[in-house]
């Protein structure tokens, strides 16, 4: 890793948060974290954790959660530590199971240090809904004491935890891993504690932006706590920083730039020790200058007649080869993967996602272009839409946004020159899937002028001045329309009729909508540009 430069600006903005100070635990045994929304798809990683506040061991007999329709008894065997924490949980040991997601996944529970902080899971069976849920402990007299609400979805993999073991306020999970089974709530407020909230990343013009926020767990003061940012790969400092005196509840937020010669920056943000250290340190990708690696490239979101499917096509601008396995686009708020698989783009080239495979290759025949068909497709709109190009670290790579769609099946295009690389419209229907963008832009002349070269043509394919190259200036308009008509007023020939976009440059034969030459005489050219602006010019085709 190279910084080119250490440009660094950090603003602070405290902001008090409402935070209840510990209240005195109440001796019971009560339902601690629930992780409802588990980690992608994986259903088995669910799980609920107890906590033991008694002064012993409690033995469990005779216990029974219950979780909708599903009840867990616990039997004889099952007992939890004074002062001390039991997981239930759906799978303990294989694919998709507790000890591979939390543990070393040694299929032996215990055999590391991470695995030592409580008893062996309890494995049950039962399922927990992810947008909202009830979890009931009662005790062998059938006594209801502890009970675990929460009404909405939280974030993937991310559990929700009681913030004091005697209280009933349940917030989402802050720890860097997104839960802290088997360990204090990382919501709980312990003395000394802070914590590193979130680290959001953005880049522009090519400067790295990193937004921290640092919060307070601690019901006291912390005073002159150190905050560094460290380069993962190679271990080299690239901020150390001692902060401010924090109170109880404030949340600090720390703006840094950096300028990073590379791709992707690997980083770790850690603050000094305290007393529960696991929120201590935050590792995340950045990017940099050469970022990003894929653009979205053209996209087809209405088709129309005998094409069936919509198409979004990605290139790959970066000097190596790009696995988009992971990487997903956002169509309004919806983020749908492309693939979980590895799939390799190679430098330079396309890669088409696909609506419906069979539907685009009867359309366009087999290009030599990698297709994918997602497993999974959000309809774009075909007004005041966006859609958005993520890379397998939830970093926005591109995006693109239109306020209405383009009919007859033109697509949006990126312009693929040095010079523009702007968005417009295909040149042609279907536009260019695979290949290099041909792409008409909006006219934005600050006057009307419509020029022919030669205003005389000869269309009898002698190979001389068989064409009359219309040229068009004209300031921007919500559409434009172009047609010939003879010397009667007749409309012989319509390139375009209030279409939104149009080519400056029209090459014309001398044929009529028919396709039929025409014949000998004077013609008008007859241009409009919304309802402001019009005008016309003679060619004449000869012999």
């Amino acid at each position: 890793m190279i910084v080119k430069s250490r440009k660094i600006k950090i603003a602070v903005i405290c902001t008090l948060l409402s935070i209840a100070l510990p209240h005195k635990i109440s001796s019971e045994i009560i339902i601690n974290e629930i992780l409802s929304n588990e980690p992608g798809s994986a259903t088995s990683l669910e799980w609920i954790e107890l906590y033991n506040s008694f002064n012993f061991t409690e033995i469990l007999n005779g216990y029974f959660l219950v979780s909708g329709t599903d009840t867990i008894y616990f039997s004889l065997s099952d007992s939890i530590q004074q002062d001390s924490y039991i997981i239930i949980c759906r799978k303990l040991y294989g694919t998709n199971s507790f000890e591979s997601y939390w543990g070393n996944n040694s299929q032996v529970w215990g055999d590391t240090l991470i695995e030592t902080y409580y008893d062996e899971p309890i494995v049950a069976l039962f399922s927990l809904i992810n947008s909202n849920g009830t979890v009931k402990l009662s005790d062998s007299n059938s006594i209801l004491i502890s009970q675990f609400d929460w009404t909405a979805a939280s974030g993937d993999g991310i559990s929700w935890e009681r913030v004091f073991p005697d209280s009933q306020l349940i917030l989402e999970s802050v720890d860097g891993r997104g839960s802290s089974p088997g360990k204090v709530n990382s919501r709980t407020q312990v003395s000394g504690d802070l914590t590193i909230d979130s680290i959001a990343v953005v880049l522009e013009n090519g400067i790295t932006k990193l937004v921290i926020e640092i919060g307070s767990l601690s019901p006291t003061t912390v005073f002159f706590r150190s905050f560094v940012l460290i380069d993962a790969s190679f271990g080299d400092t690239l901020l150390s920083v001692i902060l401010p005196e924090i109170l109880p509840g404030d949340n600090y937020i720390y703006t840094v730039e950096f300028s990073f010669d590379s791709l992707y920056q690997q980083l770790e943000a850690k603050l000094g020790d305290d007393a529960r250290v696991e929120n201590n340190i935050y590792l995340f990708t950045a990017p940099g200058i050469d970022f990003p690696p894929l653009i979205l490239n053209e996209i087809l979101p209405n088709p129309t007649a005998n094409l069936l499917t919509e198409w979004v096509e990605i290139k790959n601008i970066y000097s190596a080869p790009i696995d988009i396995k992971d990487w997903g686009l956002k169509i309004g708020n919806n983020i749908k993967l492309i693939t979980t698989l590895s799939f390799l783009i190679s430098p330079g080239d396309y890669l088409l996602l696909v609506e419906d495979s069979i539907s685009f290759v009867n359309y366009y025949g087999n290009l030599q272009t990698k297709i994918i068909q997602p497993n999974s497709w959000d309809n774009l709109k075909n007004s005041n839409d966006t859609i958005r190009l993520l890379d397998n670290y939830s970093l926005e790579a591109d995006g693109f946004e239109y306020l209405f769609t383009l009919d007859s099946n033109y697509t949006w295009s990126r312009g693929e020159s040095l010079e523009n690389q702007s968005w417009g419209q295909s040149q042609y229907q279907g536009g260019s899937p695979g290949e290099k963008n041909q792409v008409t832009y909006k006219l934005n002349a600050p006057d009307i002028r419509i020029s022919v070269s030669p205003e005389i043509f000869s269309p009898d394919n002698d190979g001389y001045e068989d064409f009359a190259q219309i040229k068009i200036d004209a300031p921007t308009a919500d559409y434009y329309s172009v047609k010939i008509y003879d010397r009667e007023g007749r409309e012989v020939k319509t390139f375009y009729d209030r279409r939104a976009y149009i080519p400056s440059m029209i090459n014309w034969d001398g044929k009529a909508n028919s396709g039929k030459l025409l014949p000998v005489g004077i013609y008008i050219i007859y241009f409009e540009a919304g309802n402001s602006f019009s005008e016309k010019k003679t060619v004449v085709i000869a012999r």
